[in-house]
This record gives C-alpha cells, structure tokens and sequence, in this order.
C-alpha cells in the first residue's frame, strides 16, 4: 500500500521489519517474497542492481513455492532484458517456464 501511495521511505522501513521478522522465525517462503517486494521497491527506484540481488537470494529461498519462485525468475529476466543481456533474460524466462510445467505436471 506504501508504495503504490509513493511513500518509499516508509515502504522500505515496513519491507525492513517484515524480512527481519520472517528471517528470526525461519519462515524461507514469506522472507523470500518479502524480498521480491524490497526488489520491486529497488526497481522503482531505478536500483536494478540491488532489486537483482534481492532476487537472486530470494530464488534460493523458494523451491517449495512455486508460483513465487516464477514471479521472481520471471522478474530477472526483465531486469536482464532492460540490460540488453537477452541470453540471460531468455535462460531466466526458460527457468520460470520449466518450474510452470514441473508444477503442473506433478498433479
């Protein structure tokens, strides 16, 4: 809510706590997405270097979910995109689709 009313600041703050908190419980699914929303922050920001590395530790956070896990494969590849790095981009989209259809198929 903070960051769509453009109130970065206290958006970064509340993004801050949460990740503490889902770090100090052990909760690897919530502090991954908590992460995926610091990136986004980052992105509006026009930081794609540190909304990257918030989402390359939050890929490693969530095997077990997999819808979040393409969310951020799939925000990657965008930021790889935006540099121009399109195989990079491309492997990332690959990823993202791969985890779609392992996903699916396992039902």
């Amino acid at each position: 809510f903070c960051l769509r009313q453009e109130d970065f600041e206290n958006s970064k703050r509340l993004y801050n706590q949460a990740l503490e908190y889902f770090t100090e419980s052990g909760n690897s699914v919530q502090q991954g997405h908590v992460m995926i929303s610091l990136a986004g922050w980052h992105f509006f920001r026009n930081e794609l270097e540190e909304a990257l590395r918030y989402l390359n530790e939050a890929e490693t956070l969530l095997d077990s979910n997999p819808s979040l896990l393409v969310k951020c494969l799939d925000n990657q590849g965008l930021i790889h995109r935006l540099w121009g790095e399109f195989d990079m981009a491309l492997d990332k989209y690959q990823q993202a689709l791969q985890v779609v259809v392992d996903d699916t198929t396992r039902w």
